[in-house]
């Protein structure tokens, strides 16, 4: 059953909803590959913590669009930001987001290659 699920994530997001219960097939699936390259590591451990905080908010056992989750840790994350680093500090979630951004650009290059 373990690798039903992990099969079901070929699925292109846009065709069906991409669950809770999709994000730990994912985080299993990453898991399982020892030898990931780097993008498939940063999908587990993204994967991974995204589950986290679904837990914590009490979706994460649930049918939930995984969507749900990243929106929520999103909105907490600006919350964090802003208590933290003022809009007008050298830090923000803009400038975080930014940065990322530059990152993930620089990172796309590499596919997700799973074992």
């Amino acid at each position: 059953m373990k690798s039903e699920s992990i099969n079901s994530l070929t699925a292109s997001p846009s065709e069906e909803t991409f669950s809770i219960l999709d994000l730990q097939a994912l985080s299993q699936r990453a898991e399982a590959s020892e030898e990931g390259n780097d993008n498939a590591r940063r999908i587990s451990l993204a994967a991974s913590a995204l589950l986290d905080f679904a837990d914590q908010t009490g979706i994460g056992d649930s049918t939930e669009p995984a969507e749900t989750a990243v929106t929520d840790l999103l909105t907490d994350l600006m919350h964090l930001c802003a208590h933290c680093w003022p809009d007008d500090g050298e830090i923000s979630f803009e400038s975080a987001l930014n940065t990322a951004r530059m990152h993930f650009a620089a990172e796309s290059d590499e596919h997700a290659k799973w074992d």
